[in-house]
């Protein structure tokens, strides 16, 4: 066991010889029952040996020794040992920091997650819920009218019971998402989907005093998709569009097209004719958090890019020559590769 460096052991002091007793004093206590083990066994054993310890300073300063022994002598009273003594502290403290760094990566991983999933949960339901109230407070303008104008209530209250579906909806598929489920998938007619989703927000459009044209291709594969989360994609889309036109005079125009590209996908396009959006922030758009209102919480279109995601599909924005932007998503064809004709 001469190999044991003094400039390990005395920090530097090369004037001091290495023996036994004097690593015995510097064994941390830790370490102790391993390297009193290992000595056990290369006493009475000709083979090899390779041990990692640490030693403890007076001053509380430790050391991390990786020793390494080849036994030369076949008697086992007259054996030495040949080998290395390295100093592998700094080696040590960086995987420490290493582990350190990871550790606190994940933690931080874990709590962007949890605020990114708060964030969606927010998000999405806080669209029919505030749909619900708006529609709750026509519909007690329209009773206290006089006559109570029946009509405008029942459409009210059926507005209402849709939204609170949806929030319904949502929740489930939260708790479907947080399950590691897949989304449902059925094949669906975009169209129809599109349709469906105007017809949820449409007070939200009236409200905001816009027109919605639709341009829907004529033939159109199914694609197989979520429903429900494909209307919540449309709708985010729609609400932004009109968030866009806010200072827009007079009529607020939406186009929503459908049309199959020339690689068989599905694409639907929401065209508005607002502000547009800043070149520099074109690529940021769909990233958690970024948003471009002082209002917004940065999450909607983030939202629509992981649903179109988990449908294979994508999602995309780009200004228009003549104002305002389109966002334009895209979703592979059923295997079927059934055509609806409207």
């Amino acid at each position: 066991m001469q190999a044991v460096s003094a400039v390990a052991l005395k920090g530097g002091d090369l004037a001091v010889p290495p023996n036994i007793k004097l690593v015995r004093q510097r064994v941390h206590p830790k370490d102790i029952r391993v390297f009193e083990e290992t000595l056990a066994q290369a006493s009475g054993s000709t083979a090899d040996f390779d041990i990692e310890h640490r030693l403890l300073f007076p001053d509380g300063r430790i050391k991390h020794l990786h020793v390494l022994a080849h036994a030369t002598g076949s008697q086992p009273n007259n054996r030495l040992f040949i080998g290395a003594v390295m100093d592998v502290t700094r080696a040590k403290q960086t995987d420490e920091q290493l582990r350190h760094a990871q550790s606190e990566l994940e933690r931080v991983s874990r709590v962007t997650a949890l605020g990114e999933l708060s964030a969606s949960i927010a998000h999405e339901v806080g669209q029919p819920l505030s749909a619900i109230v708006t529609n709750g407070g026509a519909c007690l303008r329209w009773l206290h009218r006089q006559p109570p104008n029946m009509e405008e209530i029942e459409g009210c209250v059926s507005q209402m019971t849709d939204e609170g579906n949806r929030a319904a909806q949502i929740v489930q598929r939260v708790r479907t998402l947080m399950k590691g489920a897949p989304p449902d998938q059925a094949p669906i007619a975009i169209n129809d989907v599109v349709e469906e989703a105007i017809a949820l927000i449409g007070r939200d459009i009236e409200r905001q005093s816009g027109s919605l044209t639709r341009c829907f291709a004529k033939e159109l594969p199914l694609i197989l998709g979520d429903r429900v989360q494909l209307q919540q994609v449309l709708i985010n889309l729609i609400i932004n569009g009109l968030q866009s036109m806010a200072s827009v005079n007079g009529k607020r125009e939406l186009i929503v097209q459908s049309r199959v590209d020339p690689e068989g996908n599905v694409v639907v396009a929401v065209k508005d004719f607002g502000a547009g959006v800043r070149e520099d922030n074109l690529p940021r758009l769909f990233e958690p958090f970024f948003t471009t209102r002082s209002s917004g919480m940065g999450m909607g279109l983030a939202i629509c890019s992981s649903i179109l995601e988990a449908h294979g599909g994508q999602i995309w924005a780009s200004n228009n020559p003549e104002g305002g932007a389109t966002f334009s998503f895209s979703l592979p064809p059923a295997m079927t590769q059934e055509v609806v004709r409207t």
